[in-house]
């Protein structure tokens, strides 16, 4: 009989086995994080420097600071560049780059959020929830000056950075659907433990019909997680796409007010710009002429607002609130602008997480402290950089006296408790 060679073996204790076995999970577990991973860094493109973002782990419990540390600490692993030329974006694929290969940017390359304890975690969302024109780009670039911290929007192409996608906010899973940093070019800057992130969410569209500005509870809440994505296309050109992305990535909002008579105003002047760059269709050169941007102009829109308006007709008007807006001028804007703020109050209270309200005219009157509130809410750090607040945007004027009692009537009647307490203060008749 054939003897067979007898083999090298290595006999393990059980308390080896056990060690082995765990070291061989927590290699598995690296290789996972390391697959799923996203890395964006911000090179010099074109002369420019738009700041370095470095590498934030896709862990699959992000609540884990060790393991978000575990992959922090890996030098090796560091970023792959999130702006792409064409040719880039479609032949290379993104790949680790080593902690040499990147060039400085005169601030730190990691600038993560830090925890109590030193330790580093995921960003999370504060929405600056504000019917449009209401003094979002303000808060926004007062944030920025005060802090020295990014902010974020959910919608994508809208910073001064428009050829590229956007870079995710939150960098995990979960942010891939927004939502994306405001990238401001030759300013690096930090990355909050809460993101100051734009959200008009839904209800305020101008021109369409009731049942798409008409809003539920959850229709509301899901409009203020949805934004839009940009991707490459085949054809090499960025294209947007609607996305929404989880409210657990929410933990804090800032509620956004103005006064009611200045927003649809204000309004009707974000129209009449949008008109203006329509090029040179007959409507647009029609309209400096039909809709002047003065009073004259404001009650025309109002009055071609409400001539193709079914409001008054939907079955659930009921014969209370059809009385409220008779003398309404832009009654669906007034409409849409009360029911934004019920909305914004009742999916906040669905969501149970903190909120600040916060007043656009406090910039004027209140500058400094509102300032401080807005930087104590978010947890920011301050630096010594200032914004100057230029007051003067009032349109009371572009109402007469008959509409003002209207407007207050029917911004009382439709109300809820939540939004009356906070509008009430823009009924006092030295405001109006």
């Amino acid at each position: 009989m054939k003897k067979t060679k007898p083999q090298n073996r290595i006999h393990l204790t059980v308390a080896q086995s056990v060690s082995l076995a765990a070291a061989a999970a927590s290699l598995a577990a690296v290789s996972t994080t390391l697959i799923a991973s996203h890395w964006f860094h911000f090179q010099t493109i074109q002369g420019e420097n738009y700041g370095t973002i470095v590498s934030r782990t896709v862990i699959a419990s992000k609540r884990n600071p060790r393991e978000w540390n575990a992959w922090r600490n890996a030098d090796n692993m560091l970023a792959s560049s999130a702006i792409l030329n064409d040719r880039e974006r479609h032949q290379l694929p993104l790949i680790p780059r080593k902690k040499q290969d990147l060039k400085p940017t005169g601030d730190r390359l990691v600038s993560e959020p830090m925890d109590d304890d030193g330790t580093t975690s995921a960003p999370s969302i504060a929405w600056l929830m504000s019917f449009p024109n209401s003094g979002t780009s303000f808060t926004l670039h007062l944030t920025r000056e005060a802090s020295n911290c990014t902010t974020a929007t959910n919608y994508a192409l809208e910073g001064e950075v428009k050829d590229q996608p956007g870079v995710q906010a939150i960098p995990t899973p979960d942010g891939s659907h927004g939502p994306w940093l405001e990238i401001i070019p030759n300013r690096p800057s930090r990355i909050p433990r809460f993101i100051l992130t734009k959200t008009h969410c839904g209800g305020f569209c101008s021109y369409c019909p009731p049942f798409k500005y008409v809003e539920t509870p959850r229709s509301f809440q899901m409009s203020c997680q949805t934004g839009t994505k940009a991707y490459p296309s085949k054809e090499g050109e960025l294209k947007k796409k609607v996305v929404t992305y989880d409210s657990h990535l929410v933990k804090k909002a800032i509620h956004v007010f103005r006064h009611p008579l200045d927003n649809v105003v204000a309004r009707f002047h974000l129209d009449h710009r949008r008109q203006l760059r329509g090029g040179n269709s007959k409507k647009s050169l029609s309209w400096p002429t039909t809709f002047p941007r003065n009073s004259t102009g404001f009650q025309r829109w109002c009055h071609f607002m409400d001539s193709t308006s079914d409001l008054l007709d939907l079955h659930w008007v009921d014969q209370r609130m059809r009385d409220a807006l008779d003398g309404v001028p832009c009654k669906a804007e007034f409409f849409r602008y009360v029911q934004w703020h019920n909305m914004a109050f009742v999916a906040l209270d669905e969501m149970g997480i903190p909120s600040m309200n916060l007043h656009y005219e406090d910039y004027q009157y209140q500058f400094d402290e509102t300032r401080e509130r807005i930087i104590d809410f978010l947890e920011l750090p301050r630096s010594s950089g200032s914004v100057e607040f230029v007051p003067g945007k009032e349109y009371r004027d572009y109402y007469n006296l008959t509409q003002t009692k209207a407007i207050q009537g029917f911004i009382k009647e439709f109300s809820s408790r939540a939004t009356w307490t906070e509008l009430e203060r823009y009924t006092k008749s030295m405001v109006w």
